[in-house]
């Protein structure tokens, strides 16, 4: 009951089709006119809220069209501070060049790289608190795979490094 998130669907075509998702999120709900933030969440899968005033919100969608479709995993921190939100920003164009701690954490994968079956995924468990990830890239070059992986931990509103490896 203090925010509610709608999503919507779009689709442009030209030579190819693409998908794409607007969001916005509202909050403040108690007040005459709610406070409107756009954001960019795809579809939401779930939200779990973490303690008084921090929400972690999971979700996933592709976009793209033509050979150019990509799939994500999103897991976005939410806090919620009276009057006040903030929602966390994506930083992890790579995330194996980061140390930092963050806000957001965002794997993609092309259509091309996952039509081996190659295992690309992300998963929260709420018992530990623990973001685990991996992805595979395909070197354009060469063809070679490298396998990314990782586990983060939530910790006051925040996602900690634990590991990495790629």
């Amino acid at each position: 009951n203090r925010f509610k998130i709608f999503i919507f669907k779009g689709e442009s075509c030209g030579a190819n089709c693409h998908t794409f998702y607007n969001s916005f999120l509202h909050f403040n709900l108690d007040k005459k006119y709610p406070t409107v933030v756009e954001t960019n969440f795809f579809p939401i899968d779930k939200i779990i809220q973490m303690d008084e005033s921090n929400y972690i919100v999971l979700h996933s969608g592709y976009d793209g069209g033509g050979i150019y479709s990509e799939e994500h995993y999103v897991a976005t921190i939410i806090t919620l501070n009276k009057n006040k939100i903030k929602i966390g920003k994506f930083s992890l164009s790579n995330m194996h060049q980061s140390n930092k701690n963050e806000t957001e954490i965002q794997i993609t994968a092309r259509q091309s790289e996952l039509e081996d079956g190659t295992p690309f995924g992300m998963k929260f468990n709420p018992q530990n608190k623990m973001v685990e990830y991996q992805y595979f890239i395909t070197n354009q070059n060469t063809g070679d795979k490298r396998r990314y992986s990782g586990k983060l931990i939530y910790e006051n509103g925040i996602f900690r490094w634990l590991s990495k490896s790629g």
